[in-house]
């Protein structure tokens, strides 16, 4: 979708002021159009690539699917630049990083899928400060994934600092008391 909207108004910024056709490719979260952008289109300046932070960040992780070496690619610019962060349930062990560290039992990460940004960057989390980390995807949404937090399906999860801005973390910041919108149950996290 970003990159459908980057296309309507990216010709006016090309010499000549040429029409911008967007096409979508999907699978696999994006990996299937940056392995055709690498592997098989001509590198003659007209195919542009709109991927998610994701994408690069399955390369770093080493996930097969990948193709390509997105260090090899020339960059335009971003469409988002807000810093990813992990939040975690104050009523777990999991408070700081060596709280992930020393604990018996992995924390749980609710996650979307092994393709969104909070399955890779969590992964690479783990991977860099040194701890053990479950996944638990298949939740459709970011609210999904908030209320999955809620209910205790979930002891953390990876976000973009965006997040903050829109409910319910507005309210488990205000009011740390407050209970799950599902079930009433008591949360404890500031």
């Amino acid at each position: 979708m970003a990159g459908r909207l980057a296309a309507r108004y990216l010709g006016k910024y090309i010499p000549g002021q040429p029409n911008i056709i967007g096409q979508n490719m999907p699978g696999a979260g994006g990996i299937v159009s940056a392995n055709y952008m690498f592997n098989v289109a001509k590198p003659d300046g007209l195919t542009i690539l709109a991927v998610s932070r994701a994408n690069y960040l399955e390369q770093m992780v080493g996930r097969p699917e990948v193709k390509l070496d997105f260090r090899k690619l020339n960059w335009i610019g971003s469409f988002n630049r807000a810093p990813m962060m992990i939040a975690c349930r104050k009523d777990t062990p999991y408070t700081s990083i060596e709280g992930l560290r020393s604990t018996k039992s992995p924390a749980r990460f609710g996650e979307g899928g092994t393709g969104s940004i909070s399955y890779v960057f969590s992964s690479l989390a783990a991977e860099i400060l040194d701890f053990k980390v479950k996944h638990v995807t298949g939740y459709g949404s970011a609210r999904e994934i908030d209320l999955g937090v809620e209910r205790g399906e979930a002891d953390c999860r990876a976000t973009s600092d965006i997040a903050l801005v829109r409910p319910p973390w507005p309210i488990w910041a205000q009011h740390p008391g407050i209970g799950c919108r599902s079930c009433g149950t008591p949360l404890k996290r500031c």
